[in-house]
């Protein structure tokens, strides 16, 4: 079993895209993470299998990520399903992306180790930031009307 994690092929990874008076909360990505170091991207993080969440994994994978990297909490009965895609990563990982609308429930932004910057983008502002990999179209997705 212990081989399997270490030959693991594929990752599911869950952004959460908080939506708050017509703005997007996005994070710039610490230089020292693997994948797109000094990036702009949404509040997001892999499914993490030895969690002990079984039920509603992914949801409630969106709202922990989102609390970790800003200190806002979630509530995962709230969230709801955008989109997803796949792309591969550099390490040749076959990463299938899921985005979730997650609705400001409570919480004041904090500093954290995994973000260097956190900011709320309106469609005005998307075009000023250098974004990882298809963030840019999850946050007009998620800025659409309706």
């Amino acid at each position: 079993m212990a081989d399997l994690a270490i030959n693991q092929t594929h990752i599911i990874f869950v952004a959460g895209g908080v939506v708050k008076n017509g703005k997007v909360l996005v994070c710039q990505r610490s230089w020292e993470e693997s994948h797109a170091p000094g990036k702009w991207a949404l509040p997001g993080g892999k499914v993490d299998k030895t969690a002990g969440e079984c039920e509603m994994i992914l949801e409630k994978t969106a709202c922990r990520e989102v609390e970790e990297e800003t200190g806002l909490k979630i509530n995962f009965k709230k969230v709801l399903y955008v989109s997803s895609n796949t792309f591969i990563r550099s390490t040749g990982h076959h990463v299938v992306a899921i985005l979730f609308k997650c609705p400001y429930r409570r919480g004041k932004l904090k500093d954290s180790e995994e973000v260097i910057k956190l900011a709320w983008v309106g469609r005005k502002e998307i075009d000023k930031y250098d974004w990882a990999g298809g963030t840019r179209e999850s946050v007009k997705r998620l800025l659409k009307p309706g």
